[in-house]
Parts: structure tokens; sequence; C-alpha cells
């Protein structure tokens, strides 16, 4: 049975985090964002996902999944790759609540599941190898560069459970913009909406959950691109036309001295 945490508390683990109040642990000041790294050994025509956590914190209380995209859209506005703007959207599952009319019941995996790139961070350091190892209860390094810095320990809304299915218990849902009324046993939190966190320190499950935290509150959220390709170096790509006008050159001389 999934352990429940609250806000937020990681208990039953080898260590034991409290994060601070709302608020905390922004290194350093929102910098211009930074043109995207490609990730090393990488080709020319490879395809690429990056994802980054954001500087900001925001309330879990709404259900429209548009909300949570155009936070992430915002502070991604400076991000470039290759000198063009990157699209980005927000890596969290959210419910199907009744009371708001723009709700709908979305899960992080039917938005990000990739089969054709791996998934990376800003400066280049590999997260997984696709969706599948995504959404496979581990990740390869932590979720924890935003646009323009990189953090310690942060706690980020997601809804969201390790295999990227919007998160519930016995009562309901626990995805961003629930309905669902819960008083969390074994706890002191009171009656209240919750939903699940996760944390930029983790590589484990836990880099998505299952901690909880009233929806009220503010964290931040993680956002993945749109597909990215690999493009030639400036270099590469001026050696490739003069050779492909050398040998341009080659055939027009054979085709000549032949006649």
């Amino acid at each position: 049975m999934m352990q429940f945490a609250t806000i937020v508390q990681y208990i039953g683990r080898s260590r034991l985090k409290t994060a601070a109040v709302a608020g905390m642990a922004l290194v350093s000041s929102m910098a211009s964002a930074a043109e995207i790294t490609t990730p090393t050994g990488l080709n020319p025509g490879d395809s690429f996902y990056v994802v980054f956590v954001t500087n900001g914190s925001y309330q879990g209380n709404s259900a429209d999944i548009s909300v949570y995209d155009s936070y992430v859209s915002a502070e991604a506005a400076g991000l470039t790759y290759n000198g063009a703007a990157v699209q980005f959207r927000a890596l969290v599952s959210t419910a199907n609540n009744d009371t708001d009319p723009a709700s709908t019941a979305v899960s992080a995996a039917s938005r990000f599941n990739p089969t054709d790139g791996g998934i990376y961070l800003i400066g280049g350091t590999q997260i997984a190898t696709g969706g599948a190892d995504l959404w496979d209860g581990t990740i390869l390094n932590p979720i924890n560069q935003t646009p323009t810095t990189t953090l310690d320990y942060n706690v980020v809304w997601t809804g969201t459970n390790a295999n990227g299915e919007g998160a519930t218990n016995a009562t309901g849902s626990l995805a961003l913009g629930t309905a669902n009324q819960w008083d969390p046993p074994g706890t002191l939190s009171p009656l209240g909406y919750y939903a699940i966190t996760g944390d930029t320190a983790s590589t484990d499950s836990w880099w998505v959950g299952p901690a909880i935290s009233r929806t009220s509150n503010s964290w931040q959220l993680y956002a993945f691109s749109e597909q990215l390709t690999v493009v030639p170096e400036p270099a590469s790509a001026s050696l490739l036309a003069i050779g492909l006008a050398a040998l341009a050159r080659r055939r027009r001389h054979a085709a000549t001295s032949g006649k």
C-alpha cells in the first residue's frame, strides 16, 4: 500500500527530509534563461527531449491543465535550442473536478511518454532513455535544474504515481485540482484537498511521489519540451557543404573528360 507523507515529510526511508515553507531554496534570482545544450553522444538528426523544474512556486488546486502549462511556458520563455524558442508543458496529472468546468482527468504519462529519444536536463545531463525508462520507478539523475540555476532539495507538484498515471487512493483522486476531501490517517493534517508531490533531490520513485500536500500550498512544477532534433555544428555544416561542392566538381570534370 502506498505510504503518504504530509506537508512535506518523507517518512519510512533512510533519510528524513522536511521541506521548508513555500518560497524556500531558490538558489539564484530569475536570470535570463539559457541555450539548451546538445547532449553528449547524440548525432545530427537524433531526437531528444528536455525537462526542467520551475523557479516559481504555484498552488495545486486547479484541475485545468492549461493553468500549469501557462506557468511553465512563462518560465521557459527565454529557453532556445539552435537559436529557436522551445515549447514546454507541465509534467502533472489533473483530476476530473465537477466543480471546475475546465477540468479534465489527464495523466502525466499520457502527455509525455516519448519513444523516439532520450530525456535530458537543459545542460545535457540524462534523466531517462525515454518514456518507459522515465515511468519505471527510477530516473538516472534528479530533475533539479531550472531555466536559470541548479537546486538542491525542493518540493514539486505532480499529482502522479511512479508509473505516470494520475494518483488515487481509496477515497478518490490525489491529482492536482482534486475535489476529493480526505483526512490523512495517522497525521495531524485536517480534512482537506490533498495531491501528490515529488522532490528535486530523488532518483527513485520519490522524484514524482508519493508525498502529499494541501493543494492550497505553493510548490514548484516539472516541465517537458517538445521534440528537439540535433543539428550539425556550424563548422561541421560548412565542411559538409565544402565536401559536397568538391564532389560535384569532380563529377562534372569526370563527365566532361569522358565525352
